[in-house]
């Protein structure tokens, strides 16, 4: 059975390859959220450079990770990258 990085099992809750539907559940300004967050950037320097407030990107991406059913950033992360999502 496959595992996610965070060692879990895709029986257990979570699978990289979900609905697309929850994809499209994403604000726009989530979506430039995860954007960076399939490239890695840190929610301070998120924050910096789309002149937000971090809390306001700490919001942003805990609906993120609600929407995707992800439980942290490296899952949403990798949904991102393996569903096309690139940065702007």
């Amino acid at each position: 059975m496959g595992r996610d990085p965070g060692g879990q099992s895709k029986s257990e809750g979570w699978d990289p390859e979900l609905d697309l539907s929850k994809a499209r559940s994403l604000s726009p300004s989530e979506l430039k959220i995860l954007k960076c967050l399939a490239e890695g950037v840190s929610n301070k320097v998120i924050a910096l450079q789309h002149c937000l407030a971090e809390a306001t990107v700490k919001i942003h991406v805990k609906n993120i990770l609600r929407k995707l059913s992800a439980q942290n950033r490296t899952q949403a992360a990798i949904w991102a990258r393996e569903n096309g999502v690139r940065h702007a």
